[in-house]
């Protein structure tokens, strides 16, 4: 199809605005949360909603699932981490010691759950016993954040719209650039290209070289904040999540977006 031509692919209706949204590592499956704290998983393969539960009585800013697809973790408003069975919901833990709003969570097999807070700090902690690690606080403004693919930096986003490039080792930010008008609210690196995307409340989600800090493509299409935005774990699409009421699924390398409402 021409670019920019839109179709439809997939539809969910969840109540509410939705804030946050991960694919399972196999992209079989899809966790999601809303401003009104509700949480759910999505079968994608069968089309169904699997489970729906109140974890909050606040925003769900992000959510990020196990490396073994077992179990999904929630941050938000509730200034707690909780962690649920990916399978029916259940309550597995909730990971307290932030002083602010969560607003990225991400699970990594080398670093086990790291979060990201108004507070300022960056934190690590074990997915086994639940308990926090360690603590890096960045040179800018912290909201959220997201791994290089080996694992060795961050990339955090601020409210003044900077991305900042951390050494996880050394807590040292090694790079700082201007990359939206409004605050970073998403960030996701992807494993294939190893660019960077970014989601803003300026309407857009942008692709950067990290290295350089140079931007590569800005996607625009939304009418309304973006909350959210994610490469699959292919590399080839990018799924962004609006406060238009939105969610698009672009063809990275062509351009084209589908849409899903």
């Amino acid at each position: 199809k021409p670019d920019g031509e839109e179709r439809h692919f997939a539809s969910y209706q969840l109540a509410n605005q939705l804030m946050a949204i991960a694919f399972n590592h196999d992209a079989t499956r899809l966790a999601a949360g809303n401003r009104s704290g509700e949480s759910w998983v999505i079968d994608l393969k069968a089309g169904k909603v699997m489970w729906n539960e109140q974890i909050a009585r606040t925003w769900v800013f992000d959510c990020a699932w196990s490396p073994d697809g077992k179990q999904v973790v929630f941050s938000g408003g509730m200034k707690d981490l909780v962690i649920l069975n990916g399978e029916d919901g259940g309550q597995v833990a909730v990971l307290k010691g932030h002083g602010h709003d969560v607003h990225s969570v991400r699970w990594t097999e080398q670093h086990g759950i790291v979060s990201a807070s108004r507070d300022g700090s960056v934190r690590f902690w074990d997915p086994l016993t639940h308990r926090e690690t360690r603590r890096v606080r960045p040179s800018i403004q912290t909201r959220v954040l997201t791994l290089s693919p080996d694992g060795r930096q961050l990339a955090v986003g601020g409210h003044d719209g900077k991305i900042a490039i951390v050494e996880v080792a050394s807590g040292k930010t090694v790079r700082a650039f201007e990359a939206h008008r409004l605050e970073v609210v998403n960030l996701d690196w992807d494993e294939n290209s190893g660019l960077l995307l970014s989601g803003s409340w300026d309407q857009t989600a942008k692709i950067w070289n990290p290295e350089s800090g140079r931007l590569q493509l800005t996607i625009r299409g939304h009418g309304n904040r973006v909350e959210a935005a994610y490469w699959d774990p292919t590399g080839t699409r990018i799924l962004t999540v609006s406060r238009d009421g939105s969610a698009k699924l672009w063809d990275a390398a062509r351009r084209q977006k589908f849409m899903l409402k």
